[in-house]
């Protein structure tokens, strides 16, 4: 059976950086895919911008973020049977044809992965072990949520965003540390959660 692939892209008032985002994931993703631009109540002209080009969205009153991105991931799996779900924050975009299939990979193994930039191992590199890729993912104890990837059975289980966060930065923290005691994405530290063991890989 076919893998049936969701791509979201989260976004509030970037115009601008959101249209290199979905420029580049039409142009180099090889696997057929739903899209969908999460948007969190823009008033910079993003809905004109996606009405424009034929992107399909959701939008709704500014929420925050554990909103906006439950929105992305209620599209693809309730609304669109998406079983692996790659959610991009739109300040971020892949740069190589066929990206995406390092990171079904991983979601089929993990259940759950994040992107490890280059800037954050240049600058603070906590990886423990791995190599990036989706048979050696990093291990480390940050959290970052560049861009994310859930399977639909792990989120079927560990359940959505925590809409109570209502600012950038915990809900995802919170978000992982659920998947983490599931048994997805990584290895959960029981009696020191904040140091929970998180998989990563480089993402192209």
């Amino acid at each position: 059976m076919a893998i049936r692939l969701g791509i979201g892209v989260i976004t509030y008032n970037r115009k601008d950086i959101l249209r290199q985002c979905v420029e580049n994931i039409r142009m180099l993703t090889r696997h057929p895919f739903e899209l969908i631009v999460a948007d969190d109540g823009s008033q910079d002209g993003t809905i004109a911008y996606l009405e424009r080009f034929n992107i399909p969205y959701v939008t709704g009153e500014n929420r925050g973020i554990a909103w906006n991105r439950n929105r992305a991931l209620w599209w693809l799996k309730e609304e669109k049977n998406c079983d692996v779900i790659l959610i991009f924050e739109d300040d971020c975009h892949p740069c190589v044809y066929g990206w995406e299939e390092e990171w079904i990979k991983a979601v089929e193994a993990y259940g759950h992965i994040n992107h490890m930039p280059e800037i954050t191992l240049e600058i603070d590199n906590d990886v423990s072990s791995g190599s990036g890729t989706a048979a050696d993912p990093f291990i480390a104890p940050m959290h970052q949520a560049f861009c994310v990837g859930y399977h639909a059975r792990a989120l079927e289980y560990v359940g959505y965003l925590d809409v109570r966060f209502l600012k950038y930065g915990e809900e995802h923290v919170e978000h992982t540390h659920r998947f983490l005691r599931a048994g997805y994405g990584g290895l959960a530290q029981y009696y020191t959660p904040e140091r929970g063991q998180v998989f990563y890989i480089r993402g192209d």
